[in-house]
């Protein structure tokens, strides 16, 4: 597949499964054995669904802007925005109500119109601050 085909297929991701709520886009755009490294344990589209219905139930009008999309041979990188509001348990810190909003970056690997593997990077101390939580000397 092309550099362009492989965009297209993260692109679906963020614009189908997660601002558009079909999961079932991932069992046409995710491998069998796609394997995530920010989401250890969880493998395949059935994985995929699992985790953006938990993330859903978490943040509420969430919603995925990509500013930037970076491709060369299988790999696609992704600049992106998050927003959304607090409305359920994370990491165990209860539903504040608050408006979020950070930058991440996520790499993902397509083989044969799949995305195989994939990692996230983003400020996890910066987002629960942002939901209330307060982080000092342990």
């Amino acid at each position: 597949m092309s550099v362009e085909q492989n965009k297209t297929v993260v692109r679906r991701f963020f614009e189908e499964i997660i601002n558009g709520g079909n999961y079932d886009v991932a069992d046409e755009i995710m491998g069998a054995g796609v394997e995530s490294h920010s989401f250890p344990g969880l493998f395949g589209p059935e994985g995929v669904k699992e985790i953006m219905r938990a993330w859903d139930s978490t943040f509420a009008n969430s919603h995925f802007t990509i500013h930037h999309e970076i491709a060369e041979g299988d790999l696609v990188l992704t600049h992106w925005t998050f927003t959304a509001t607090h409305q359920g348990e994370y990491a165990g810190i209860a539903p504040s109500g608050k408006p979020i909003k950070f930058d991440g970056v996520g790499l993902w690997r397509v083989a044969d119109g799949k995305v195989v593997e994939h990692w996230t990077y983003y400020d996890k101390l910066d987002m629960v601050q942002q939901m209330g939580a307060t982080v000092g000397p342990g």
